[in-house]
């Protein structure tokens, strides 16, 4: 599930009052939520209808949600149940919720369709009633994992997130950061080249100020 735009005018849209008839909306698709967004060039937060009012770049930055002893800079598991069990174990022991749990909540969030959205990127993601706020770890694979991914390539980049389930908006904003964030390839070459986990939360970091 990647990222897919397309450009209507406001007349196909349901936006708040206010907004200027005609006014280009983009249309974003990031793996579980369809929502529309103004064009760069004039601001994203506004158009939003709730409960994305306050906009999916504002404020959140990638790093808030990660746990830094959950980053992996070389995961060892060859197949999908493998290596949400790996990605998973440090958030499990991090947050005191059920390793078991995690990994049952992603593979019934896989069975309706992979998180794996293409060009060796992986965003396995689920709710949970449990949680008060975001939950975020991350993992790499330099030899790829075969997760079933939208282009059948093996993935190699893994961005895990669970949210609490009434939490929407703040869900979607962290994918489509994600999402955004690696449009760029240069960026995910980048994590490739790290030499170690600090490495990676450096240009984690480093990468989320620059947008």
């Amino acid at each position: 599930m990647g990222v897919n735009l397309r450009t209507q005018s406001r007349q196909s849209c349901h936006l708040p009052a206010g907004d200027v008839k005609g006014a280009a909306v983009v249309w974003i698709t990031i793996c579980d939520y369809r929502v529309p967004i103004r064009k760069k060039t004039t601001g994203f937060c506004s158009l939003l209808p709730p409960p994305f009012a306050e906009g999916i770049f504002c404020g959140m930055k990638l790093v808030d949600p990660l746990i830094e002893g959950a980053i992996i800079a070389e995961l060892n598991a060859t197949d999908k149940k493998g290596v949400l069990e790996e990605l998973t174990a440090p958030i499990a022991e991090a947050s005191g919720i059920d390793h078991e749990e995690l990994v049952r909540v992603l593979l019934e969030r896989e069975r309706l369709g992979s998180t794996g959205i293409g060009g060796g990127i992986g965003i396995p993601h689920a709710k949970l009633q449990v949680l008060e706020s975001l939950l975020m770890g991350f993992g790499r694979s330099r030899k790829g994992v075969d997760f079933e991914a939208m282009d059948g390539k093996a993935v190699h980049l893994f961005f895990v997130l669970f949210a609490p389930e009434d939490s929407a908006a703040a869900h979607l904003k962290m994918l489509s950061k994600i999402s955004r964030l690696l449009k760029d390839g240069s960026f995910g070459q980048r994590l490739m080249n790290a030499a170690d986990g600090h490495e990676l939360h450096r240009i984690l970091a480093e990468e989320d100020e620059e947008l």
